[in-house]
């Protein structure tokens, strides 16, 4: 089966663990075999968005838009779906 997200629905339940960062698309970028430390490189932090943990924050996003997740204190507990 070839199956792909488009979409992530990502709803904290909790507010340890990590946060989720987001990166403008560049223009001309080519991800083929890239890890997502390599693409951020490069990037000015002021253009980074970054989101907190909040119980019940909810975060809506495109597969396609460069993201990551960050280690953190304790454990992070999401409810995901694609």
């Amino acid at each position: 089966l070839d199956v792909k997200s488009n979409c992530t629905v990502l709803v904290y339940l909790s507010e340890e663990g990590g946060e989720t960062s987001f990166v403008p698309a560049r223009e001309g970028v080519i991800h083929n075999g890239m890890s997502v430390k390599e693409e951020m490189k490069g990037y000015d932090e002021k253009s980074v968005m970054t989101i907190k943990p909040r119980v019940g924050r909810c975060v809506v996003f495109d597969q396609r838009l460069l993201h990551k997740g960050e280690g953190g204190k304790g454990v992070k507990y999401v409810l995901r779906t694609d």
